[in-house]
């Protein structure tokens, strides 16, 4: 008998150990259905890739969003908190939090002129998805002329197939291979858009999406996200 006991304890502790090891891993894991999983810890400090079919549940308050990032077309690396693109167009959106209202922020580094940034107000099929039939939502991104020269702070619109260009602006303080911070912020059928701290783009439309979902999108390879937060904050 304390044989038995004494295996039963030592296989509880292989466990305990392997499972440990999971949690904390920062490879990138590939889902069965060839999606991946980013998670953010509550903190917002560490940005770390989790396997689909984990259980596992992330301790943040009651009133904050969880900042879990599912790729939904193209792929991601993550590593020492930085997000990369891996493919030549890529999406990573939460589907889940019900981000109705808040803010999402980010640092965007790119190495080839396309288009990055924020995808807010999201709703598509659940399975994988760019844009097209049944899939809508803003995106606030720097966009770049070919061979890198000025660069818009474009505000667009991905609505069942329809591309909208919303609002574009000049913007000439940006130098490209630098990094620079996104931010939008949304307040009812109001959106704010801020590059580097500073307010570029205000919208409201009667017709408001009204998707829930929030992520990250990029039109190139080695395109580089840090410092991703959601938060309840509209100021």
């Amino acid at each position: 008998m304390k044989k038995r006991i004494a295996l039963l304890l030592s296989a509880i502790a292989a466990t305990a150990f392997v499972t440990a090891a999971c949690a904390s891993s920062n490879a990138l894991d590939r889902g069965a259905a060839g999606t991946l999983t980013i998670t953010q810890s509550a903190d917002n400090s560490d940005i770390k890739s989790d396997m689909l079919d984990r259980t596992d549940t992330v301790n943040d308050p009651v009133d904050a969003y969880s900042g879990v990032l599912k790729s939904v077309w193209g792929s991601f690396l993550t590593s020492d908190g930085v997000i990369k693109s891996t493919a030549r167009t890529s999406l990573a959106v939460n589907e889940t939090d019900g981000f109705d209202r808040g803010a999402v922020q980010v640092t965007v580094k790119q190495t080839v002129p396309s288009d990055a940034g924020i995808v807010v107000s999201a709703s598509g099929n659940g399975l994988r998805y760019w844009e097209g039939e049944g899939i809508a939502y803003y995106f606030f991104f720097i966009g770049w002329g070919k061979n890198a020269e000025h660069p818009v702070a474009y505000l667009g619109k991905t609505d069942n197939g329809k591309w909208t260009a919303l609002k574009v602006i000049d913007i000439n303080s940006l130098t490209f291979g630098e990094p620079y911070k996104l931010k939008v912020v949304l307040n009812g059928t109001d959106l704010n858009c801020y590059v580097n701290d500073k307010l570029y783009i205000v919208f409201s439309e009667r017709r408001f999406l009204r998707g829930t979902g929030y992520g990250i999108r990029a039109g190139a390879v080695a395109t580089e996200f840090s410092d991703f937060s959601v938060s309840k904050t509209v100021v």
